[in-house]
């Protein structure tokens, strides 16, 4: 199974999002933080993610999942499961 981990920092200017298949780390990607939402829902289109993890400061991390649904509903026709850490 394929999933999505990121640890979101609120003032970081970049964020490391990390895709896992059977617990073994297969890509890493370095993204703006205004840039988050959409990245995250391309690259889980583009390697069939089944599941986004969302780690940091809770209320920050909700905020930018509920982007994430926003995202894939509008533009990419989809959804993913989203679960908080």
């Amino acid at each position: 199974m394929k999933k999505i981990v990121a640890m979101l920092q609120p003032f970081d200017l970049k964020q490391t999002i990390y895709v896992y298949e059977n617990g073994n780390k297969i890509k890493v990607v370095e993204i703006e933080t205004a840039e988050v939402a959409n990245t995250i829902c391309t690259l889980a289109q583009e390697e069939k993610v089944e599941e986004i993890n969302l780690g940091g400061a809770k209320q920050y991390s909700k905020g930018i999942g509920k982007k994430i649904q926003e995202a894939a509903t509008t533009q990419y026709s989809t959804s993913f499961e989203i679960k908080y850490l």
